[in-house]
């Protein structure tokens, strides 16, 4: 882009570059963590949800399997915490592993359309001063 314009007005396509390039990071991951947010929410209620059809855990009741749920919405490291049953530790870990292969997911295709994007740039040599 810079070298695409008289140098006259590089500082000024430099700047643009940089805002674009600002904007499209910040797009980028508010993007990748409002899809993180969306398929763990839907995964934790599904996983949460199959455990209805088994026995709770020693000690367990619906309401602290609901906080649990919660939990995990706030802190991956929740599953890992003493005193986690195994059945509660499993839905948040399977949660979160779905949940980052979206995301992975998500940056493959954008990976793969700015490799076309980039092809189809034309390369120009910039002028030379002395």
């Amino acid at each position: 882009m810079i070298s695409a314009v008289p140098q006259s007005e590089q500082a000024l396509v430099t700047s643009i570059q940089y805002g674009f390039r600002s904007t499209g990071s910040t797009m980028g991951v508010s993007l990748a963590s409002a899809l993180m947010q969306y398929i763990l929410r839907g995964n934790l209620d599904s996983n949460f949800d199959a455990l209805k059809h088994f026995k709770l855990p020693d000690g367990w009741t619906a309401e602290m399997v609901k906080a649990a749920k919660l939990q995990a919405l706030e802190s991956p490291g929740y599953a890992f915490g003493d005193g986690i049953p195994t059945v509660i530790h499993n839905a948040i870990v399977s949660s979160y592993s779905t949940a980052c292969h979206g995301v992975f997911l998500f940056l493959i295709v954008t990976g793969l359309a700015s490799l076309i994007c980039i092809y189809f740039t034309e390369e120009n040599d910039l002028d030379k001063t002395e």
